[in-house]
């Protein structure tokens, strides 16, 4: 349940810290991150500690922020 991409889509649109619950290999899904933090920003706190100091990740995501396709919020999730 915990590595099951679909259901992990559905639990972050519901409960808005339910990536906390995701597998560890989930949390270091750069394309899987990619694709669900338009639908919950708060994803960012438990993604892997790896990917929160990727600079090439932070930059697609800060992008994607630009791009309005990322809640105002989400910034506040990025060091």
């Amino acid at each position: 349940c915990k590595q099951d991409k679909e259901i992990v889509k559905v639990a972050i649109q519901s409960w808005k810290y339910a990536f906390a619950d995701a597998s560890e290999e989930l949390k270091h899904d750069k394309e899987f991150i990619s694709e669900i933090i338009v639908l919950n920003a708060n994803v960012f706190r438990d993604v892997s500690e790896s990917l929160k100091i990727d600079k090439e990740f932070i930059v697609q995501l800060v992008q994607l922020h630009q791009e309005k396709r990322l809640p105002p919020t989400f910034l506040q999730y990025v060091n």
